[in-house]
């Protein structure tokens, strides 16, 4: 079952199935002109302004949010599975 960052209430039953996955095989297909042509690798993002003007706060901090996924282990086997790919 997903968790954090995919949980989704329409997914509580949902199990996925990766066995018919074979190494290689094209999975899924993007058309390239699709893409962005200003695609980046990394994006970093600044809090502070929304801090100082709106007065927001983080919910989770750093921390539980790298605590809260270090044992999901249905998620790190899904990502290194489809990193493989890549």
């Amino acid at each position: 079952m997903f968790r954090g960052a995919l949980h989704h209430p329409d997914l509580e039953n949902f199990k996925l199935n990766l066995q018919h996955l074979k190494k290689g095989k094209t999975v899924v297909e993007v058309d390239p002109k699709y893409f962005r042509p200003t695609e980046v690798d990394i994006l970093l993002g600044d809090a502070s302004k929304a801090r100082e003007k709106l007065g927001w706060k983080p919910e989770v901090t750093l921390a539980l949010f790298q605590k809260s996924y270090k044992n999901k282990k249905n998620e790190l086997e899904i990502y290194n599975f489809f990193m493989n790919f890549m």
